[in-house]
């Protein structure tokens, strides 16, 4: 929360971590000193979250407007090693609520007082649905249970475990006391420079994409019900996957791991895959977003779009997560879209040494295999190319027969995957018409959102016959189309005997409440 609010506020990334850690301790004596007015109850033993929120706003203004005097600055720890630079952009888009948060973190150690852990940055997504809650308590406690953990310093992939699975029980405990319903995606980077190793988390279909000199790499494997072994994981806990304008957990659920959907447990885990990444100072950038930019934007668009921006003008980094979001929307988007771009070197460095980048040249495919664990950059065949299709000296992905997409292998595989799908089941918005009602907000990753099979058969059918019969001669009812008609009848009947079952295995969604508004905006100046 504290930190939520001095960056809202543009506090300097070097005072950040400092400043919380002074909120933090005098929040904690005033708790002492005075706990009744910071909200405490000595009958329930807990304090009032409404009261205690006020108190710690109120400290956080106070300390915000004493170091605005520049003789107290002086009074602070100095600066440690120089922050990655880093741009942010957040949108609803289309959508009714925002529902997606981010997280940046430049200085985990300092926040949270750890003296022996390595210089540690953490940056992270959180793509809600049915809510926002469960995005919300992700960004605000997921980065506090990792620098908590007692694996922290020496493991910090089992840390990552550790503060993935804490938030998801706690927040499923707020589930069953509040009644909330949501759930979210999350993709978290760990980046540690003098360990020269980058730690990705991730838990359904948010993703990260690193790129080093024009190679590009996808971190993520998404967790969707397609995946064969997310299917055999599901059925074993006694779950089913079906296909309802895409591949869903209980018909219903889009991603098959996720932090909170309590009503879908234990079929849907908040157990995450991790990847570690051995640097080798060739990174130039990594880029974090939710589906709503990926499903539109691909990874070599996104990466080319960053290097063009930086080579036109190195200094206005924060204009280039904008430039994401806004092709992600005019190529249809109209999800919530959060991107973060956390530069590795200094983008003036790589701008001056992008000469390789020809912006004639002609794109490649990239493979997002995620086999190559010792040095992921190595192109198995020996070929190495850049995202401008040119040969490098140095190392990259190479392309596999199976093409895949954003972490996802679309090639078929048995009768399982023979439908061919985008992630999480959007349509483009040219896609059946342009005014029609999404259905609840909240669910959008749940079955609300998707257009019924028996309908885009039936629209695609009736764009057929006026395509192909312009004067209006042919007869849609001959023989040959008979097949069709008796196909859209038998899917209707499934139709309704599959909305009648979901119908009584979904409990009704609640509206969640507008987060109370901050006690005031100090600004930096």
């Amino acid at each position: 929360m504290v930190f939520m609010k001095v960056n809202r506020i543009k506090c300097p990334q070097s005072l950040i971590a400092p400043l919380i850690q002074i909120v933090i301790d005098e929040t904690r004596k005033s708790c002492k000193k005075q706990p009744t007015a910071c909200g405490f109850n000595p009958s329930d033993n807990a304090y009032e979250p409404l009261k205690l929120m006020q108190t710690v706003m109120a400290k956080t203004n106070e300390v915000c407007l004493r170091y605005l005097d520049n003789s107290m600055l002086c009074s602070l720890p100095p600066p440690g090693q120089p922050h990655n630079i880093t741009s942010v952009c957040a949108a609803k888009n289309k959508r009714r609520r925002m529902e997606d948060r981010h997280v940046v973190v430049p200085d985990l150690n300092t926040m949270f007082n750890l003296q022996e852990a390595s210089p540690s940055s953490y940056y992270a997504i959180f793509d809600g649905h049915a809510g926002h809650d469960a995005a919300a308590y992700s960004s605000a406690h997921l980065h506090q249970f990792l620098a908590e953990s007692k694996h922290f310093v020496a493991n910090p992939e089992q840390a990552l475990i550790d503060a993935f699975c804490k938030t998801d029980a706690l927040f499923i405990d707020k589930c069953n006391v509040e009644r909330f319903n949501s759930g979210t995606t999350a993709v978290c980077a760990l980046l540690r420079p003098k360990e020269k190793t980058l730690y990705i988390a991730w838990v359904g279909d948010s993703q990260a994409l690193l790129v080093n000199q024009g190679r590009v790499l996808q971190c993520v494997n998404p967790h969707k019900p397609c995946r064969s072994d997310e299917r055999e994981r599901i059925e074993k806990e006694g779950g089913y996957v079906c296909y309802w304008g895409t591949w869903r957990v209980n018909g219903q659920l889009a991603v098959s791991r996720a932090i909170g959907d309590a009503e879908y447990k234990p079929y849907v885990i908040a157990v995450p895959d991790i990847r570690e990444i051995p640097l080798d100072g060739g990174e130039d950038f990594l880029i974090l977003a939710c589906d709503g930019l990926w499903d539109y934007l691909s990874e070599d668009d996104a990466a080319r779009t960053v290097y063009e921006m930086v080579c036109s003008n190195p200094d206005k980094t924060d204009l280039i997560s904008e430039r994401l979001v806004q092709l992600s929307k005019e190529r249809g988007s109209a999800d919530n879209i959060s991107v973060i771009v956390v530069f590795l070197r200094e983008p003036s460095k790589i701008a001056a040494e992008a000469h390789w980048a020809n912006r004639n040249a002609s794109p490649i495919t990239m493979d997002t295999s995620l086999d190559n664990a010792n040095n992921p950059f190595a192109n198995s065949n020996g070929a190495d190319t850049n995202i401008m299709g040119q040969k490098t000296d140095g190392l990259l992905l190479n392309l596999a027969e199976n093409f895949k997409h954003n972490g996802s292998d679309l090639s078929p595989s048995g009768d399982f995957y023979h439908n061919s799908e985008k992630s999480n089941g959007k349509r483009l918005a040219s896609e059946f018409d342009d005014d029609d009602d999404l259905g609840p907000e909240t669910d959008v990753d749940a079955v609300d959102d998707v257009l019924s099979p028996s309908i885009a058969a039936a629209k695609a059918l009736a764009d057929g016959l006026v395509n192909n019969n312009p004067d209006g001669s042919f007869n849609p009812f001959v023989e040959k189309h008979e097949v069709e008609k008796a196909a859209l009848e038998i899917d209707l009947d499934l139709q309704k005997q599959q909305s009648s079952e979901f119908d009584g295995q979904r409990s009704p969604r609640e509206e969640t409440p507008t987060p109370p508004a901050d006690a005031g905006e100090f600004p930096f100046k």
